[in-house]
């Protein structure tokens, strides 16, 4: 399997890119872009049905990602991967919660 797509579905529909590092690190550059990257993704996996525990799942793994392979582009970005790489297990997955949670209200776009 090609590590830049993800299994076909039942359907049969094709494959389509997991994560395009292009797109990836031009969303990193901005706090603001990030929040609404991962806003868009939180929303379509709940529209295609996936439960909290794997969009948890899921942004445990980017979280675990992000920490180990990105260099943090700005002071929230770095802060995050310090809460992440000074947490348990756990916690990292409490970390990832909140975080959807964040992208999850509203408002997430928006900046205070």
């Amino acid at each position: 399997m090609n590590p830049n797509t993800t299994p076909t579905n039942t359907t049969g529909a094709r494959p389509t890119p997991a994560f395009d590092a292009t797109v990836g690190q031009h969303v990193l550059d901005d706090f603001s872009k990030w929040r609404e990257f991962l806003q868009v993704q939180v929303r379509r996996a709940q529209n295609v049905g996936m439960s909290d525990t794997q969009i948890d799942d899921a942004a445990f793994k980017l979280g675990s990602y992000l920490a180990d392979k990105i260099d943090p582009e700005n002071a929230q970005e770095r802060l995050l991967k310090q809460m992440w790489e000074t947490s348990s297990k756990d916690d990292q997955r409490v970390l990832a919660r909140i975080i959807v949670n964040l992208v999850s209200q509203p408002d997430a776009g928006t900046t205070h």
